[in-house]
């Protein structure tokens, strides 16, 4: 079935936030309250720019990205990145996808942070929102973003988009998100390396938050954007040598 995308008024932002206070309390989602909240015009008026869209049961984040990111013809479009009733309307629509399920009891695990459904453009939050961060990330930087900050499923922020999204020179810059590509993704596996993700107190060198706070500190002298992954991971200090490398079988072989 076709959806026409609309686009929450300021009554219906308010609306939705006191929806989702409603539906954690209870540990459920009110099918007709919500759909009501999308369709009335009272908290919703329609988007005619973007094409209706089909949602796929598929929870695939990067299909889900290409899919919205396509019907809103985000590329031409890019001052869509601060519409707050647009995407606060996307993550209502798609509200279920969003709250995690417990496969023991079935009940919804709602998180506490509403910035995760409700978008904040401000440059320090709009990184959180479960759908409109993966579609301007889809937008600029297409497949280069995909192993990183686009894998998994919609409803999970990924291993590394904690440590990663909050830096601007990192989230905007292709060679920044090849670079950690190239550290932390193993291709042979399909899967993030191990230990990639760690906390700061860990005593492994060279994870994800250092790379942050290194690339924060090449902005200074070098010019990043002029600069593809693997240039920026040969500047890399030797903290990161244990993640230059991938195995195949026995056999060491460099990223490089």
């Amino acid at each position: 079935m076709q959806i026409p995308i609309r686009k929450f008024s300021n009554h219906g932002m308010l609306e939705f936030e006191y929806l989702l206070t409603k539906f954690r309390a209870e540990n459920k989602i009110d099918d007709i309250q919500l759909n009501k909240l999308l369709f009335d015009d009272l908290y919703s008026s329609s988007f005619e720019q973007a094409e209706p869209i089909i949602l796929e049961m598929d929870n695939n984040k990067y299909n889900i990205a290409k899919l919205i990111s396509e019907s809103l013809k985000l590329v031409d479009h890019p001052e869509l990145d601060k519409d707050k009733g647009l995407w606060t309307w996307l993550s209502a629509l798609m509200l279920k996808r969003l709250v995690k399920v417990n496969p023991k009891t079935n009940e919804l695990k709602f998180s506490s942070d509403n910035s995760l459904y409700i978008y904040n453009p401000s440059y320090n939050r709009y990184y959180r929102h479960l759908i409109a961060f993966p579609c301007l990330i889809y937008t600029r930087l297409g497949e280069v973003g995909e192993k990183i900050f686009l894998r998994g499923t919609i409803d999970e922020r990924g291993e590394l988009v904690e440590q990663l999204a909050a830096n601007q020179e990192i989230q905007r810059n292709s060679g920044a998100i090849e670079s950690a590509t190239l550290l932390y993704y193993d291709e042979l596996t399909g899967k993030i390396k191990k230990g990639a993700a760690g906390q700061a107190n860990e005593k492994i060198g060279g994870q994800a938050h250092r790379l942050r706070d290194v690339l924060k500190q090449f902005t200074l002298t070098y010019d990043l954007n002029a600069m593809n992954g693997k240039q920026i991971v040969e500047l890399l200090p030797r903290e990161f040598d244990r993640w230059k490398k991938r195995y195949h079988g026995s056999e060491e072989i460099s990223v490089l």
